[in-house]
């Protein structure tokens, strides 16, 4: 994927989900401090668009997504709660794959 954040890339190369988890929050999480911010997720949001060649989603989707995943409130996504994300791209990624 374009701009540091291959997806697809950790699709291909593992099956392990939690690994798959792991490194892409690692990568989302760009000021490292353990959460993914509405910037981190508009910014993963937008190359991950930018790589199917649609557009990208607005900011009020961006924080329309952050608000579903966020259990806590505390707008920002822990690694478990990124996890919910990250098993819907995996899951739509082996869809597509098996048309």
């Amino acid at each position: 994927m374009a701009d540091g954040f291959p997806i697809e890339d950790q699709l291909k190369v593992s099956d392990n989900i939690e690994e798959i988890v792991d490194k892409t929050f690692a990568q989302v999480d760009t000021n490292k401090n353990g959460f993914i911010d509405e910037k981190e997720l508009g910014q993963m949001l937008h190359a991950c668009a930018q790589e199917m060649g649609i557009p990208s989603p607005p900011k009020e989707e961006v924080k329309a997504v952050l608000q579903k995943l966020d259990r806590n409130n505390d707008n920002q996504l822990s690694r478990d709660e990124f996890r919910a994300l990250v098993v819907r791209l995996y899951e739509q990624s082996e869809q597509m794959k098996g048309k």
